[in-house]
């Protein structure tokens, strides 16, 4: 027996920035494989890790890691790791640690933001000296992610973004080329290909530009990267994305029966303008043959200073809860 019900709820809460959706969420990993010219190089990982609170702000731990393989690491190991805490309300960065292990070369760096004095405190291999920085300074990882939240018509254009980058700021200029369809690792994708003006060596040890092409919708993940190196190039192509699927159990009380539901659900549309998500869930349950699968559609819109959320569902179960009917449900 299958029984469709659809339910809504408003729910409200007290901050006035709850309602924006950002295009990346706890728990999302990318993985990339590099590549020098046509020769493997190793792997990249960025991912936004967990929540913490610093300095009373709420923010969110990025980490990105780049390795070398064996055969590279013979001649030019790297080992690269960056943590940077991004300011949840006003996506900036907090603070930066950047531990570089790249041939001979060693250091290790943190610079600490004071977003409201626009200043930066710089703590490179044991010395420390206070810098004055632009407000709303972006670090070398925060910056990739600013951009994703950027409204949509920041891919119709320029953009310009303040970094600041081994004691120095700077001016990043994101151009956008065009958009382009391209083969990767994980399918035929949509892109826009951007083009980084870059006046700093980034992540990537580069020696000039870097061309970055981005999925063409609301999430904007970046699945291709040249930059141009002393010799040749380097190139990291997204080989996995992590963190839009999510395993987990439910349970569920129906008049006198509980049920517990093991499965798994995933977000099928993350729409940042209309701020809209929609997710699909199915399980089993744990102790019994009935089924349960479910479309949750959510939308926020602000109200004052509070947010309205409207969550609608659309259920199918088959099993014991089934016999209650659409009136129950």
């Amino acid at each position: 027996m299958s029984v469709p019900a659809l339910c809504s709820a408003i729910v409200f809460a007290e901050s006035p920035n709850s309602a924006t959706l950002r295009p990346f969420a706890l728990g999302e990993r990318l993985t990339y494989t590099l590549s020098w010219g046509k020769i493997a190089a190793g792997t990249a990982v960025m991912e936004v890790a967990e929540r913490q609170t610093f300095s009373g702000r709420s923010v969110l731990k990025l980490l990105h890691t780049a390795r070398s393989n064996n055969f590279v690491s013979v001649f030019y190991p790297v080992n690269n790791r960056v943590e940077s805490l991004l300011d949840e309300d006003g996506i900036y960065s907090q603070r930066l640690m950047f531990n570089r292990r790249e041939g001979r070369r060693k250091n290790d760096i943190e610079i600490l933001f004071d977003q409201i004095q626009h200043r930066a405190i710089v703590t490179k291999d044991g010395n420390t000296e206070t810098l004055e920085v632009p407000a709303r300074v972006q670090d070398t990882l925060s910056v990739l992610y600013f951009f994703r939240t950027l409204p949509g018509t920041a891919l119709q254009t320029s953009t310009t973004v303040d970094v600041h980058h081994d004691k120095k700021n700077y001016r990043l200029e994101l151009r956008v080329e065009g958009t382009e369809r391209m083969k990767t690792p994980l399918g035929e994708v949509d892109t826009v290909r951007i083009l980084a003006i870059m006046p700093f060596k980034g992540l990537f040890m580069n020696e000039g530009n870097i061309r970055i092409w981005v999925t063409n919708d609301a999430a904007r993940i970046p699945v291709f990267m040249k930059a141009k190196v002393i010799i040749g190039s380097v190139t990291a192509a997204l080989t996995s994305v992590d963190g839009d699927d999510f395993t987990g159990t439910v349970k569920v009380k129906v008049g006198p029966i509980q049920v517990t539901y093991k499965g798994q659900a995933r977000f099928v549309e993350k729409d940042e303008a209309a701020h809209r998500v929609v997710i699909e869930a199915s399980g089993k349950e744990a102790r019994g043959s009935g089924t349960a699968s479910a479309t949750v559609t959510a939308v926020l819109t602000a109200q004052g200073n509070q947010t309205r959320a409207e969550v609608v569902t659309d259920l199918n179960i088959t099993g014991r809860p089934a016999q209650f009917g659409r009136g129950v449900m």
